[in-house]
């Protein structure tokens, strides 16, 4: 089977490896950006390399996670 045979085929990979590859650059600098503890943080770049699911998994269960600055 041949990926990218077609218009078609090349459309479909453009639309699902672009905005995956955004929503993963995103997860990544959100989580560089966020106070973690380190063993946890670590553990979330982990789950963000998972194509797709992983920065889905991490806006929604880790994000609430992260250490919040007292004002």
């Amino acid at each position: 089977m041949q990926l990218f045979n077609s218009n078609v085929g090349l459309m479909f990979w453009a639309i699902i490896a672009i905005p995956g590859t955004l929503l993963l650059l995103v997860a990544l600098t959100h989580l560089y950006q966020s106070k973690f503890k380190e063993a946890t943080k670590l553990l979330w770049a982990l789950v963000i390399l998972v194509p797709l699911i992983g920065p889905l998994l991490y806006f929604a269960i880790g994000n609430p996670q992260r250490i919040q600055k007292k004002s």
